[in-house]
């Protein structure tokens, strides 16, 4: 069990864990605890004739702050304002999400391995198209440079798609299977976001990449996984526009 923060001297340093009471005698207190520069403060005020606030300060990113009256909290530049009693706010600094759990792959079976047999052949066919994702303002973001994956979509594929391809935190996770590595292909999209895989087997397959970008500041990460499934047949051209999130976007 974690030892209850202890409380500062009236006049000295404020150490990461401590807890600092405001009250009309003593209504600032400022505490170092930024990872990175030691320089982030939290600075919380009393009003006159109200009973203290406290503040307590974690460490990684992570600030609880609860108020037990009417008060305001200064924090990095952003004011939180506490107007009802026993109001607690939690400011996450980093993500906050419930992880998936990593799948449990099928038993591939000789007869699923099979199904890459044709796939691995040089054929007559080409599919190309474009990644990119449209902002709420109207900004366009290309998949300029990303990695574009080909999979076909096989017993073993279907598997794939369903349970990790479309699943950010598990973009990389492939099942275990000699010939879903051996069949898989991949290219790097241009600076407008367009690939194109030539001489393809006809069949189904899965085309997947990623379009991300960081707005800056406390906001996460946007965008994330792109794919769909295209059928093509022999001697085909197939043109596909990807341009829609899958099931979960990027963190």
């Amino acid at each position: 069990m974690p030892s209850a923060p202890t409380s500062p001297q009236p006049d000295g340093p404020i150490r990461p864990g401590e807890r600092c009471e405001a009250s009309a005698g003593r209504p600032d207190c400022a505490r170092s605890t930024h990872p990175v520069d030691q320089r982030c403060n939290l600075a919380t005020k009393a009003k006159q004739g109200k009973s203290r606030a406290r503040c307590t300060a974690i460490l990684h990113g992570r600030l609880t702050v609860t108020y037990h009256t009417q008060g305001s909290c200064l924090f990095m530049g952003g004011i939180v304002k506490a107007l009802t009693l026993g109001i607690s706010i939690l400011l996450c600094l980093s993500a906050c999400t419930t992880v998936p759990l990593p799948p449990q792959w099928s038993l591939a079976s000789e007869s699923a391995e099979a199904e890459y047999g044709p796939y691995l052949k040089t054929g007559t066919s080409t599919i190309s198209g474009q990644a990119f994702l449209r902002q709420q303002n109207g900004v366009v973001i290309t998949g300029a440079g990303r990695i574009v994956t080909l999979d076909p979509a096989t017993s073993i594929g279907n598997e794939w798609w369903s349970k990790t391809a479309q699943v950010w935190v598990h973009r990389t996770l492939t099942p275990p299977s000699s010939g879903f590595v051996g069949a898989r292909r991949t290219t790097t999209a241009d600076a407008d976001g367009r690939f194109k895989f030539q001489d393809l087997p006809a069949g189904q397959y899965y085309v997947r990449t990623e379009v991300t970008w960081e707005p800056g500041g406390l906001t996460p990460m946007q965008g994330g996984l792109l794919g769909q499934l295209v059928d093509v047949k022999k001697g085909q051209v197939k043109e596909v526009i990807l341009s829609t999130v899958l099931k979960t976007p990027a963190l």
